[in-house]
């Protein structure tokens, strides 16, 4: 009997490890949640790729959180049709606010977060092919939000880019025919301060390697995963 009830606990012990080690399942947005039978077709036909990715994300860049139903086939807003689905991915960076970073223009600022996570994001979205290279994709969109400094009564604010990338641009992207500046000028993107719309930004951008390099220092992947 103690040998049964020691078993049981370890394996309830081993459980409740595999299970804590798991993204949360909320991040994906739900197939019956979709308003198209297009969107629930996708969801379903990649529904492999999207648990990929976010599990990639969960382990190998903690610091970016995917939001709640952040992950799936959007319509993009600013384009006409519902039957436009874009792989959408709608992010929240934690990182330190910088009243140095806030000294930029809004459009400098947009371009370095490009660079930094919006670029790096799209590859790892595109790094299943049969996403890439599903007609039914028309484009994918990378969300990027970040806190600012606290306002002079104490509100806290975030700042918010969203890059909406046609299929090509991202398809030559994905395989190094454009350059992260190339992508940038194909993309459309909007920005938002907090709840209120800024409008299309017209950025720059430039290659940046911080998601390669950067890690935090109690930074340890999970048993069994390999992040690149």
């Amino acid at each position: 009997m103690i040998g049964l009830t020691l078993a049981a606990t370890l394996a309830a012990a081993f459980a409740l490890a595999e299970e804590t080690d798991r993204p949360p399942a909320d991040r994906i947005l739900p197939v019956g949640d979709y308003s198209t039978d297009k969107g629930k077709q996708l969801a379903t036909r990649h529904d492999r790729a999207l648990r990929d990715l976010s599990a990639d994300l969960y382990h190998c860049l903690p610091w970016v959180e995917v939001r709640k139903a952040g992950l799936g086939f959007y319509r993009p807003k600013h384009l006409s049709g519902d039957d436009i689905r874009y792989l959408s991915l709608n992010v929240t960076v934690d990182q330190e606010p910088s009243t140095e970073f806030m000294s930029l223009s809004r459009q400098d600022r947009a371009g370095r977060m490009f660079s930094r996570y919006v670029a790096p994001l799209l590859r790892r979205m595109t790094r299943d092919e049969t996403v890439r290279r599903d007609d039914q994709v028309s484009g994918f969109t990378v969300i990027v939000s970040w806190p600012v400094p606290p306002q002079s009564d104490g509100t806290r604010m975030s700042e918010t880019i969203a890059a909406f990338i046609p299929r090509d641009a991202a398809d030559g992207f994905a395989r190094w025919h454009l350059t992260t500046g190339e992508l940038a000028e194909a993309s459309h993107v909007l920005a938002w301060n907090g709840e209120s719309a800024v409008g299309e930004l017209k950025v720059t951008a430039g290659e940046d390697d911080f998601l390669k390099t950067f890690r935090p220092s109690n930074f340890r992947p999970a048993a069994g995963v390999t992040c690149r």
